[in-house]
């Protein structure tokens, strides 16, 4: 278990349109490979043609929506994390301002060293499945920092600071990849080579061709979920994990 939970995490780890498109493909070509072997040496022989044909419409079905619900989910998470980002930048830049009205030395560059430390350390560890010690501590001198800041400072920032801390938890959380999504992709694979497989046993070549039919009918759902959540993207078809307005700390400090 210990071998598939590491592929699993492995395969979660890569970004969504080489990794995720890299297994379905590589699985429906071995599975076409395994079709023709298996057809030519095995051969005809007498099966339940109705049963096994209904076994393999059930299966391409199965594969259909899990290959949909796989890009679905992928897409969301990415649209959460890009989303807390984003906000976390705003609240960022709003604190960036106020420090540099209050104390440019001081609490000014306390912001930018968390804003350059999420930049260049966290969000790059975070795609490794792994926490930033050094980050965390960053962000503990920037509340601590704005804790012992003069009372002339701006009566709103302690609400920011509040849902600083709020958006930044759901970032961390977000940012680690899902385990599940490895899992879902060795789901598809599976589903991939057993319905090639099932028709590979069927007399005769129909159901060997509704077996390629269905697994174009999946890649077609893929791509037409994959286009229709592209076109109401936000960031243009941008789908890459980035700190923008994060960065923006950095250029204005």
């Amino acid at each position: 278990m210990d071998i598939f939970a590491d592929l699993a995490r492995w395969i979660a780890e890569q970004p969504l349109s080489a990794g995720g498109t890299w297994v379905v493909v590589g699985s429906a070509l071995c599975g076409l490979v395994g079709t023709m072997i298996s057809t030519f040496l095995i051969g005809p022989d007498e099966r339940d043609t109705t049963l096994t044909g209904l076994k393999l419409e059930v299966l391409g079905q199965i594969f259909s929506g899990l290959l949909v619900f796989v890009l679905v989910h992928g897409a969301i998470l990415q649209y959460d994390l890009r989303t807390l980002l984003d906000q976390e930048g705003r609240l960022l830049t709003g604190l960036h301002l106020t420090a540099l009205r209050t104390d440019p030395d001081g609490l000014a560059a306390t912001v930018e060293r968390y804003a350059r430390m999420v930049v260049e350390r966290e969000t790059p560890a975070l795609a490794r499945g792994k926490a930033d010690l050094a980050t965390q501590g960053a962000f503990d001198d920037l509340l601590l920092a704005f804790a012992a800041a003069p009372p002339t400072i701006s009566p709103g920032t302690g609400q920011s600071l509040g849902e600083l801390v709020e958006v930044r938890s759901k970032r961390l959380v977000r940012g680690i990849p899902d385990p599940l999504m490895g899992y879902a992709w060795l789901g598809v694979a599976f589903a991939t080579v057993t319905t090639i497989v099932f028709a590979s046993l069927v007399i005769g070549p129909s159901l060997i061709v509704q077996a390629l039919l269905s697994t174009m009918m999946s890649l077609s759902a893929i791509t037409i979920a994959y286009l229709a959540i592209l076109m109401n993207h936000p960031w243009s078809g941008e789908m890459g994990i980035f700190p923008r307005t994060i960065e923006d700390v950095l250029r204005w400090g």
